[in-house]
């Protein structure tokens, strides 16, 4: 423990501890692990992902895939649908089809026809009819609303 002291502007004495580990070889410590329960969350999600380019897209639905594995998929809890942009946007499963999936299930159902472009107001006009035909896609309109 190191001390720093002396006088401030407005004349006052301080003196604070500081906190010193002197002992460089020592390696970092683990991050304390999470304690946000992601299970029980109430939401609808709708992912957009970019389905472009082919190793993108792999390489996106991979990140995708570990993101939503936390979460418990079903009327009672969440829901997950995706939107592939590209050239053209397509709706790859309704919020309703992910029940009774995992995450991944649902991250991997999704395909690309690896054309350029960024159809974006078509994902846009897709998410506005699942909102718009709730018997439909399943969307809930107590629930959280989370478009990634």
């Amino acid at each position: 423990m190191n001390a720093v002291y002396g006088v401030d502007a407005m004349g006052y004495n301080f003196r604070r501890s500081i906190p010193v580990d002197c002992v460089s070889d020592r390696p970092p410590r683990d991050p304390t692990p999470p304690t946000c329960d992601l299970h029980d969350r109430f939401y609808d999600i709708v992912l957009i992902i970019d389905g472009s380019t082919a190793g993108g897209f792999q390489q996106l639905k991979s990140i995708a895939s570990a993101a939503f594995s936390p979460y418990a998929y079903n009327f009672q809890f969440t829901r997950l649908s995706i939107i592939v942009v590209n050239a053209n946007s397509t709706l790859q499963g309704y919020l309703k089809d992910s029940d009774g999936k995992q995450g991944p299930q649902v991250v991997a159902g999704a395909t690309s026809f690896n054309t350029t472009g960024q159809d974006l107001d078509g994902a846009l006009k897709l998410i506005i009819s699942e909102y718009n035909n709730p018997d439909t896609s399943g969307y809930r309109a107590d629930a959280r609303h989370l478009i990634y």
